[in-house]
């Protein structure tokens, strides 16, 4: 037996006029609104500039063996480890999971403006600072 879910594609015009997926009990893609994001021309420079200070577990050798640990660096030295490698040479596939602080969001959260439709998608800022106290 074959199960499919056809999930709509709607552009921003479209899901304003819909009541029903804006219940947000509906799934839904919203298409061509994020073109306007800076967020969509990032580079591992241009977060490096951004970013350098935030913290990265860095996979040298991917995640494939669950015995595989991360290295922890900052952002800007496991850049260049993934772009480069000096100290962790090798042939398989890399990944970096970055460590996003509160302080690095709010330096990245401004290549997201504007918002689409404020009233359907929910904005982090008026929990995120009780969530990510000391």
């Amino acid at each position: 037996q074959h199960f499919t879910l056809e999930i709509p594609r709607v552009t921003i015009d479209e899901l304003a006029k819909n009541s029903t997926l804006r219940t947000g009990l509906h799934a839904y893609v919203l298409s061509g609104f994020a073109q306007q994001w800076n967020a969509i021309n990032w580079t591992l420079d241009y977060l490096t500039k951004k970013i350098p200070f935030e913290w990265v577990d860095y996979y040298p050798k991917n995640m494939d063996d669950v015995g595989s640990k991360p290295f922890l660096f900052k952002f800007d030295r496991a850049v260049q480890e993934f772009q480069q490698p000096k100290e962790i040479r090798s042939q398989l596939p890399k990944y970096m999971q970055i460590r996003l602080s509160l302080r690095g969001w709010k330096r990245l959260k401004k290549d997201f403006a504007p918002k689409p439709l404020p009233e359907v998608f929910w904005d982090d800022d008026e929990w995120i600072s009780k969530c990510m106290q000391k």
